[in-house]
């Protein structure tokens, strides 16, 4: 049987407001009266409902986040990150999955995330178009593009690609290359390659070189 507020009240002689104000850390109470409240809490199995505590107080404590199911682990860091900050915050996170580029399945599984209440969504290297993200602010809930690069009307955090594709030509430069192909995402479709092959021609430039290959797609790079 789910054990409820009023069982701990019982248990402690206390009201049903002081184990609430204890168990949500609001007004004042003894150091005696909490101790008595989490050690029946505990001796009885409660686990406070998270949602519905959120709801009373009309604030919520949920990170959304919207990962791809990638070939590679290249966001496994990214999630330790955002993981190890919410706890530090006394924060939940919720991850889900969806296609990268799905607007149709990332439009559902955004729909999820706002019934389940939470306060923001962080969309891993997943990239919603304009309709979406003014879905998430119409529901009052703040959207955040992580490790993806957008030119959206949306935050976005993510390495500076067009240094990527400038330094990496750079390289191949100083270490006696004369020959550099591109090889990454379509310019024309992607706001990564765009950033990328911009970089990579301004390299190419300023050692008046020419673009000699470009190779467009998905491109898994696999150390042999």
């Amino acid at each position: 049987m789910k054990v409820t507020i009023k069982d701990i009240a019982a248990a402690t002689g206390l009201s049903t407001a002081s184990v609430s104000r204890i168990l949500n850390q609001r007004g004042r109470y003894s150091a005696a009266s909490a101790k008595r409240v989490h050690d029946a809490a505990a001796d009885l199995g409660y686990f406070k409902n998270r949602s519905a505590a959120d709801l009373a107080s009309q604030r919520n404590h949920t990170i959304g986040v919207i990962n791809y199911p990638a070939e590679t682990n290249a966001n496994d860091q990214v999630i330790q990150g955002i993981m190890a900050e919410a706890n530090r915050l006394a924060m939940d996170v919720m991850i889900m999955y969806a296609a990268r580029d799905d607007q149709a399945v990332i439009a559902k599984t955004v729909q999820n995330m706002i019934e389940r209440r939470v306060f923001a969504v962080m969309f891993l290297s997943v990239r919603p178009d304009q309709a979406i993200i003014d879905t998430l602010r119409r529901a009052n809930i703040y959207p955040q593009e992580v490790a993806s690069a957008s030119d959206l009307n949306i935050s976005s955090i993510s390495s500076d690609d067009f240094q990527i594709g400038y330094q990496a030509t750079n390289l191949l430069f100083q270490r006696g290359y004369r020959r550099v192909a591109f090889a990454g995402a379509d310019p024309q479709q992607d706001i990564i390659g765009r950033y990328r092959y911009a970089g990579y021609t301004a390299a190419l430039q300023q050692q008046s070189a020419a673009p000699i290959l470009t190779i467009k797609g998905v491109i898994i790079f696999a150390r042999i």
